[in-house]
């Protein structure tokens, strides 16, 4: 028997409020119902979902020191929220089709709807949903800041190498540029991976439990590429 809870369509909406480049923020009003329109005819028409202009944040509060392997320490103000960025994301919302309307508020009139099965197979997997000021959320950030740091490090070793003339150690100083060049290329390709990741984690403050929590969010690093037949209903 369906608990009601789950759905066996995930849904793209298409008028959900736009990014306000100056603020980095999400305008308080939807799109206008035209241009909606347009973009769901458009979607239609290229059978295609592309990830979004903009990064995804991640959000948290303080950082974590490792004390030993069972005890943490947090560090910074616990009611500042900051912020990383995550990789560009296709969306989508796994809700009942007797929940659409108060999604709808938020998100617009237009609507894609796809078959779980479909989308199952396509690279997508529910995002994990987590407080902003839980103890998961500095951890990981932590760690991000804390490869990234390592980066810089190597970054700025690679610049004092370049700055030495000895000649008479030059045989020295390039087996050091070489290691540290390879050290480099291994923390790039963390911190991207480490990014890809954070794409999977939805944070959100207590006050957003009925809105940001009941979306059922489900996440893909890939555009999604459709035929009709995978379209279980179309939203006007």
């Amino acid at each position: 028997m369906d608990p009601g809870t789950v759905s066996k369509i995930l849904w793209h909406f298409t008028g959900g409020p736009k990014r306000d480049v100056n603020t980095d923020k999400q305008e308080l009003s939807l799109k206008p119902e035209k241009e909606a329109y347009k973009i769901l005819c458009e979607i239609l028409e290229s059978k295609t979902i592309f990830t979004s202009q903009q990064h995804e944040d991640f959000r948290y509060s303080g950082e974590i020191e490792y004390l030993n392997d069972m005890t943490v320490n947090i560090l910074n103000d616990f009611n500042k929220i900051d912020k990383l960025l995550t990789a560009k994301v296709c969306c989508l919302a796994e809700i009942p089709i007797q929940h659409l309307y108060y999604h709808s508020i938020r998100y617009g009139k237009f609507a894609i709807g796809f078959h779980r099965n479909f989308i199952f197979n396509n690279k997508f997997n529910p995002v994990f949903y987590t407080l902003d000021t839980k103890t998961i959320s500095r951890e990981i950030a932590t760690l991000f800041k804390e490869i990234n740091n390592f980066k810089i490090e190597c970054d700025n070793i690679k610049s004092q190498l370049e700055e030495l003339i000895n000649l008479n150690e030059q045989k020295i100083i390039d087996n050091l540029v070489r290691s540290n060049n390879s050290n480099l290329k291994k923390i790039k390709k963390l911190l991207i991976g480490f990014q890809r990741i954070m794409s999977f984690f939805k944070t959100f403050s207590e006050n957003e439990f009925d809105t940001i929590y009941c979306e059922r969010e489900w996440r893909s690093l890939y555009p999604l590429k459709f035929n009709y037949q995978d379209i279980a209903m179309i939203i006007l």
